[in-house]
């Protein structure tokens, strides 16, 4: 009787040590995973305090501080630079003299009219407006045309149009082409709709209608005719 008294005593004893285990183990565990969790996003947070918040292009001239519109200049311009950006800070910086950009140094610079226009890596002259000033229309100096629709894609935003003039500072592109009305593709993602037309405009209707097209001034578009990137296409009444 006592032996098997001490048998059960025993085999009871080891299932509690082993309950005890595990509950220790899952305790363990529990906290473990707790704290990777907390590690976890703790990390997380680090980096996201971490990230540089970036700035557009920006350069600071004269003491007025300047910023890119995106917008290409097209005119003719003179060959002489005012000046070039000599300093520069990081992109997530705002520069703090004169003379310097957050896009890096010997970047040529023009003022023009009340804007700033600047060459970039891609020779192309950028538009730089006065950060105090936020101009909703787009800068002169952009270069566009007038046309008539021609043809309308039924399944894509394309249209293909009839170039009738640029404006009169662009003649020289006219001078350019061989081609004085040429047919060009142009892309429609930037078409600006009549307010009274949107909600129930067919591509039909606007066969035949003239438009305002902005772009980049660059001449590829025309010798492939196809104009897949346009700053604005707006209705002429």
């Amino acid at each position: 009787m006592k032996s098997k008294l001490y048998i059960i005593l025993s085999v009871a004893l080891i299932v509690t040590l082993s309950l005890t285990a595990c509950n220790s183990n899952d305790n363990s565990n529990s906290e473990s995973t707790e704290n990777q969790n907390q590690v976890s996003e703790e990390n997380n947070q680090n980096i996201e305090a971490e990230e540089p918040c970036a700035y557009p292009p920006m350069v600071m001239i004269d003491g007025t501080m300047y910023k890119s519109t995106g917008y290409v200049h097209s005119m003719l311009k003179c060959g002489t630079y005012d000046g070039i950006t000599e300093s520069s800070v990081e992109i997530d910086e705002k520069p703090s003299e004169n003379n310097q950009s957050n896009f890096g140094v010997n970047y040529g610079y023009q003022k023009w009219d009340d804007y700033l226009i600047v060459e970039m890596q891609d020779r192309k002259w950028y538009i730089f407006e006065d950060i105090e000033k936020e101009a909703t229309d787009i800068p002169n100096g952009v270069c566009n045309f007038t046309a008539i629709i021609k043809e309308v894609s039924e399944d894509e935003p394309l249209i293909k149009v009839e170039v009738l003039e640029f404006a009169e500072e662009f003649d020289y592109f006219i001078l350019a082409n061989e081609d004085k009305n040429p047919l060009i593709v142009v892309y429609t993602n930037n078409l600006v709709y009549p307010e009274d037309q949107k909600a129930d405009t067919k591509p039909s209707d606007f066969l035949n209608k003239k438009v305002r097209v902005w772009f980049d001034g660059d001449h590829k578009a025309f010798e492939s005719s196809y104009l897949l990137n346009t700053y604005r296409i707006e209705f002429v009444k």
